[in-house]
């Protein structure tokens, strides 16, 4: 009976190519951004090859990994989650044999973090390497090395270290006794033993994170040196504006993540003009930085204003402060960029930021547009300017994400973005996770016609 099996197998082994059938491959590839936003993100994907073809994918049913069966299979029936739980694929994948056995690959790659885009590379001595391209622009490498089929990530010991540096720096640990963080760490936990790579515990973690009783929290994958860039103000690309009509001005920002000199430079052309109005679209702005804020400030109040104040862990270990906030006691910040600020957190209770009037404010109607997806730096300004009356407020509730937090290395290019302060206003209230209601409530994408009818009522 052996012999039979072991020919049957012989058989097997020689009809199989030539029936088009092969065997599967598994490899180790790292992907690193060409721009330094993030990577190297190691993935594990599946070589499927042909003569002159080749196909590459993730693990099947990552979905069922990361959010478990009953809920996948939910997901995937709402058509929300790769087909399969397949997240990364790269298809229409073409070999062209060079000499000294080397191939040339091509194909299409398609991830959740970049999009679809396309791949050159080479395969030699058991290695690929390659690139993403855009509009001909390389924005990525990958390279990958062929790995034993039982390979996969250990990442046991990555839970205890988010939940110990959480508990560390966030700014009020009672959040972390309640029942939405026990969640978080029983399902994070679960996560870690069953993902199989960096993309998967990386969504896995971040798909928990908007469930918590707080905003600003995700896990990221970077170097130390794109830390430092990511915390850095970009200085173009933020702020633009036009002249709808010879009255009116609208000035879109992007976000506050750019510097002070943009905003200046903007809000100068703006004021040459003496418009009676000035429509700010902030519809998709999701927060940034200290110092664009502080220059917005400046150009639109005519007074000085309380924009609020920032405590952190050590006001929150004080049980009275929790009793009888006394918020007035804290000192004015004294930063001038985002970096001085998150440092000032760091070593005190808290501060209260102040917006002043610049030299030349404008003096027309202000208009300010909002969505749900108006976030952070944003919140205290749409604020500010409704309860002082300054600006009409046109959309929809903000979006509710209102803390100040910084990034803080766990474990290799594994980094914690979480709040390290929480934000009151000045009638001390919160923000975070309750939102900026609009003066005139309507559909994000209708706003700027709202106004524009407003405008036109008032001549």
């Amino acid at each position: 009976m052996k012999k039979h099996f072991t020919k049957i197998i012989a058989i097997l082994i020689f009809i199989l190519p030539s029936l088009g059938l092969h065997a599967q491959e598994r490899w180790n590839f790292q992907l690193t951004m060409s721009d330094n936003e993030f990577g190297p993100v190691n993935m594990i994907l599946y070589l499927d090859k042909n003569a002159n073809t080749f196909t590459l994918h993730s693990t099947k049913n990552a979905d069922k990994r990361i959010v478990g069966c009953f809920k996948a299979t939910l997901v995937r029936a709402m058509k929300k989650l790769p087909k399969g739980g397949v997240f990364i694929k790269m298809t229409d994948g073409k070999i062209i044999s060079q000499n000294a056995g080397t191939d040339s690959l091509y194909g299409i790659f398609r991830i959740p973090m970049i999009g679809v885009k396309p791949f050159k590379g080479i395969e030699k001595s058991g290695e690929i390497t390659g690139g993403l391209y855009d509009k001909g622009n390389s924005i990525a490498t990958l390279k990958g090395v062929r790995v034993d089929l039982s390979f996969k990530y250990n990442y046991s010991d990555l839970p205890q270290m988010i939940f110990d540096t959480t508990r560390k720096y966030i700014f009020d640990k009672s959040l972390l006794d309640g029942p939405e963080w026990r969640r978080f760490e029983k399902k994070t936990r679960k996560i870690a033993s069953k993902a199989v790579d960096d993309v998967e515990m990386f969504f896995g973690v971040n798909m928990l994170a908007p469930k918590l009783p707080f905003s600003h929290f995700n896990l990221l994958l970077m170097t130390a040196q794109q830390s430092n860039n990511l915390l850095k103000q970009s200085s173009s690309g933020n702020v633009v504006w036009k002249e709808l009509s010879t009255e009116t001005a609208y000035v879109e920002i992007k976000n506050f993540g750019g510097d002070a000199e943009e905003m200046d430079s903007v809000f100068l052309q703006v004021l040459k003009h003496s418009y009676k109005n000035l429509i700010v679209d902030l519809r998709k702005n999701p927060g940034g930085g200290l110092q664009a804020g502080i220059a917005f400030g400046k150009y639109v109040s005519s007074k000085e204003i309380n924009a609020g104040y920032f405590v952190t862990n050590k006001w929150f270990a004080n049980p009275d402060n929790r009793q009888n906030p006394k918020f007035e006691f804290l000192p004015a910040t004294q930063a001038k960029t985002t970096s001085e600020f998150i440092e000032e957190l760091k070593n005190s209770p808290g501060k209260n930021l102040i917006l002043k009037p610049g030299k030349v404010v404008f003096g027309g109607k202000i208009y300010v547009l909002t969505s749900k997806n108006t976030a952070s730096t944003c919140e205290p300004i749409v604020d500010a300017l409704k309860r002082n009356k300054m600006a009409t407020i046109i959309g929809e509730k903000t979006a509710g994400a209102m803390l100040s937090a910084t990034l803080i290395q766990i474990k290799d290019n594994y980094f914690l973005f979480l709040p390290i302060a929480d934000y009151y206003t000045s009638d001390k209230r919160r923000l975070d996770q309750v939102g900026v209601e609009p003066d005139i409530e309507t559909a994000a994408d209708k706003a700027l016609e709202r106004a524009l009818d407003l405008i036109n009522l008032k001549k």
